[in-house]
C-alpha cells in the first residue's frame, strides 16, 4: 500500500551537495520537483515551456536543442513532441538531478 500511495501521493527529499534540498512530490501521480521553493517541474513550468514552444513555427527545420539546466527532466517530452525529429543535448551540473531524471523517466 506504502508504494500505491507514493505513485498517487506523497513525497520525499534528496540531499544534494550542489542544489541543497530537493523536494519529490507526487499529485495524482505527476511528479513535482522543488529546489529552495522554486519549481523545476510541474503544471506551472509545463505551461511555460508550452508557450515558449509555440513561439517557434512547426515547420522550423528544428534538428538539435540544447537545455542548459535540464534539472529532472520535465521539458524533455515536451521538446520531443513539438520536435519529434531533434535530437536533445541536455547539460545538468548536479549529479542528484541526473539521477531524479532517470528515476522519474
Amino acid at each position: 500500500m506504502a508504494g500505491m500511495t507514493w505513485r498517487l501521493f506523497g513525497s520525499h527529499t534528496i540531499a544534494s551537495e550542489k542544489n541543497g534540498a530537493i523536494v519529490v512530490s507526487r499529485h495524482f501521480g505527476r511528479p513535482i520537483v522543488r529546489v529552495n521553493s522554486y519549481f523545476q517541474t510541474g503544471a506551472y513550468i509545463d505551461r511555460m515551456w508550452r508557450r515558449a514552444l509555440r513561439r517557434i513555427p512547426r515547420r522550423s527545420p528544428i534538428k538539435r536543442v540544447l537545455v542548459l539546466g535540464y534539472g529532472a527532466g520535465g521539458m524533455n517530452r515536451l521538446i520531443c513532441r513539438r520536435f519529434p525529429h531533434a535530437r536533445i543535448t541536455a547539460v545538468e551540473w548536479d549529479p542528484a538531478m541526473v539521477a531524479l531524471a532517470h528515476e522519474l523517466k
